[in-house]
C-alpha cells in the first residue's frame, strides 16, 4: 500500500514534466524539430527542466577551480539545499552559515582518524558483507538479482554498520529508514522542481510520510548524543583497537581507560571530538550534521559500484584479472585492499567512462563576487560549476577518450599524474577539487573495493539481457535503471577464494 502514493506522485510528475517541457518548446519557439528534439529525448531516458536556469561553466584551470572551490562566498550547502530542499529534508539545516567548526570538525573525523583505521574496520566490515550476501546461490547455482537494489542496499548496510555500528543498525526499523530517507530526499528533489516554493513543506510531507524516516533517525541519534559517550558502547569486533590500547594501558598501570573504550565508528568519533565544545555541538546539531553526512555517503558510493559491477559483466575477462589480483594478497587484504593498482585502474576508469555526474565543484554564489584568478564577475544567487564530463573526455589527457581502457592508469595512457579511485587531480573530478573536496572518499572507495574483491572473488556475474537500457538522466546526473538485473553465480568450491 505504501507504494500507491509514490506512483500516484510519480505519475503526476511525469505529466507535469511533459506538459512543461511541451509549452515551452511550443510558445518559446515554433520549430517543430524542438518538439522532435523532446519525444526523441524522453524516449532516450533524457529527463530535463527546460525552465531551469543555466549554470555558468566555469573555465576548469587549476587556479579557477581552486578559488571557485575554497572562496567562503560560493557555497555549495546553498546549491544543493536549492537542489534538495534542505530546509525541509535535512530537518531546518541552514544551508547559509559559514563555519569552520564544521568543516575543522568533519576533517578530523574523517581525514585524520578514518584512515588510519581502515585495517581494523576491514575484517568488521567483511564479516558484514558476508552475512549479508553470502545467502544467496550455493555452489554451482545462479540467482537474479536486480543491481540497482542490490548495490544501493548493500552499500547502505555496511555504511550504517561503519557510522552507526551494529548495535543500533540490528534494528530493522532504523536500517530501512537509512535506506529510505536518502530516496525520499530525491523524490522531493525532483518533486521540488515542479511545484511552487510555498506548497514545498506539504510536497515534503506527503512524499516523506510527514518525514517519518529523517525523524526516526535524528532522534535515535539525539538519544545517543545526550547519553554521552560513557554510555556509547558497541559490539566487540568493532573496537578491536581498543583491547589492544586498554591491555598497554593496564601493563602500564593506567586506570584512566573507558571500559566501554574508543570504536571504529563515525558516530563515536563525531561525538568523542565534539564534546570539548558542546555549547555549539548540541545534539540537535551534531545529529543533523550526521543526518547531512549520511545523505553524501548514501548516493555516489552506490551508484559508482553499480557501474563497476555493470563493466565487470561486459568484460568477463576482468573478472578474472581482479580476482588474481586480490588473491595474491589474501593472507592480508586488511592492510593491501587500497594497494590493487589493477583495481584502483579499473574503478577509475569505469568513473570516467561513465561520468555519472557531467558537471562538478557547483556552488551558488551568496553575494557578488569578482574572480581574482579570472576576469569573471558573478552576480549574487548565481550557479557556478565547471565540466567534469569535458575533464574526462580531454584527449591531451585521456588518449582515445571514447575507448574504455582499465589498465590507462598503470600502461602509461593517461598524463594524468595521479592514478587512484580516490585521487583529487583537475583530471578527476568526482570528489571535488582542492582542500574542499570530499573528506569521505577515501572511506568511500575503501567500502566500494571490499565489495568488488569479496565479488570477484567469490562470484562470477553476467547481465541477464545485453540488450536492456541501463542508464538514464535527469539533468546532468546519469541513474542505473530500477530494472537492470545481474546473474551471480556461486564459483566452485575448489575456485572458492574465501576472502
Amino acid at each position: 500500500m505504501t507504494d500507491v502514493p509514490f506512483s500516484w506522485l510519480l505519475a503526476v510528475a511525469c505529466v507535469l514534466l511533459i506538459a512543461n517541457v511541451l509549452y515551452y518548446s511550443v510558445f518559446e519557439s515554433v520549430y517543430i524539430t524542438n518538439i522532435r528534439n523532446v519525444v526523441r529525448d524522453f524516449r532516450d531516458h533524457r529527463y530535463y527542466r527546460p525552465w531551469a536556469p543555466k549554470p555558468i561553466m566555469i573555465p576548469a584551470t587549476k587556479k579557477i577551480m581552486t578559488e571557485l572551490s575554497e572562496t567562503s562566498v560560493l557555497s555549495q550547502r546553498a546549491v544543493y539545499s536549492d537542489l534538495f530542499g534542505f530546509k525541509h529534508t535535512l530537518n531546518g539545516a541552514d544551508h547559509y552559515e559559514v563555519n569552520t567548526r564544521k568543516s575543522r570538525l568533519l576533517s578530523r573525523v574523517l581525514q585524520v582518524r578514518g584512515p588510519t583505521q581502515f585495517e581494523e574496520l576491514y575484517p568488521y566490515l567483511l564479516h558484514h558483507l558476508k552475512t549479508i550476501l553470502d545467502v544467496g546461490p550455493s555452489s554451482g547455482g545462479t540467482a537474479s538479482v536486480r543491481l540497482a537494489l542490490f548495490s544501493e542496499t548493500i552499500l547502505s548496510r555496511l555504511m550504517g554498520a561503519w557510522f552507526f555500528g551494529g548495535n543500533m543498525t540490528s534494528d530493522p526499523r532504523l536500517r530501512d529508514a537509512l535506506l529510505n530517507h536518502p530516496r525520499q530526499i530525491k523524490a522531493c528533489s525532483a518533486a521540488f522542481q515542479l511545484t511552487p516554493r510555498f506548497i514545498a513543506p506539504l510536497v515534503h510531507a506527503m512524499i516523506t510520510w510527514r518525514g517519518s524516516a529523517m525523524h526516526l533517525i535524528q532522534d535515535r541519534l539525539i538519544d545517543v548524543i545526550t547519553a554521552g559517550i560513557d554510555n556509547l558502547d558497541e559490539k566487540p569486533e568493532i573496537k578491536k583497537v581498543w583491547a589492544k590500547i586498554l591491555g598497554f594501558c593496564c601493563s602500564m598501570g593506567s586506570t584512566q581507560a573507558n571500559e566501554h573504550g574508543p570504536q571504529l565508528t563515525l558516530l563515536y568519533h563525531m561525538v568523542d571530538l565534539s564534546t570539548a565544545d558542546r555549547s555549539y555541538w548540541t545534539p540537535e546539531r551534531l545529529s543533523q550534521s550526521l543526518l547531512g553526512l549520511w545523505l553524501a555517503a548514501s548516493h555516489q558510493p552506490w551508484v559508482n559500484l553499480h557501474a563497476i559491477l555493470v563493466e565487470l559483466c561486459l568484460r568477463p575477462e576482468w573478472q578474472d584479472a581482479l580476482r588474481n589480483e586480490a588473491l595474491q594478497s589474501q593472507d592480508d587484504l586488511a592492510s593491501k585492499i587500497n594497494e590493487l593498482p589493477l583495481l584502483d585502474s579499473f574503478m577509475r576508469e569505469t568513473a570516467r567512462v561513465n561520468s555519472l555526474d557531467k558537471i562538478a565543484i557547483r556552488r551558488k554564489a551568496l553575494t557578488d563576487y569578482s574572480f581574482s584568478s579570472a576576469p569573471l564577475s558573478i552576480p549574487a544567487g548565481s550557479i557556478l560549476c565547471v565540466s567534469s564530463y569535458d575533464a574526462t573526455r580531454n584527449e591531451h589527457i585521456y588518449p582515445d577518450p571514447e575507448k574504455f581502457d582499465g589498465k590507462r592508469f598503470l600502461n602509461g595512457r593517461c598524463k594524468d599524474t595521479s592514478h587512484k579511485f580516490a585521487d583529487v587531480s583537475e583530471n578527476h573530478l568526482i570528489w571535488g577539487y582542492g582542500s574542499l573536496a570530499c573528506p569521505g572518499r577515501h572511506h568511500a572507495a575503501f567500502m566500494i573495493k571490499i565489495v568488488v574483491v569479496h565479488i570477484v572473488t567469490n562470484y562470477t556475474l553476467r547481465l541477464a539481457d545485453h540488450e536492456a537500457p541501463r542508464w538514464w538522466t535527469w539533468e546532468d546526473f546519469r541513474m542505473p535503471f530500477a530494472s537492470t538485473r545481474v546473474l551471480f553465480s556461486k564459483r566452485a568450491t575448489e575456485d572458492d577464494g574465501s576472502s
